[in-house]
């Protein structure tokens, strides 16, 4: 399990904890970009199809 939260992921990816909040509920759409950032920090593996 991961020991991260939202206020961790916020600081590593440099992304407000509202718009990642937005992103884990569905509210919004994100550049592939976002998403790689995201992972990154996760450490996790993403693979982006179009």
């Amino acid at each position: 399990m991961l020991d991260k939260n939202l206020a961790s992921l916020s600081q590593e990816t440099n992304l407000s904890r509202s718009y990642i909040s937005a992103i884990i509920n569905g509210r919004i759409v994100v550049p592939d970009e976002t998403i790689q950032a995201i992972s990154r920090a996760l450490e996790v593996d993403v693979a982006l199809a179009r």
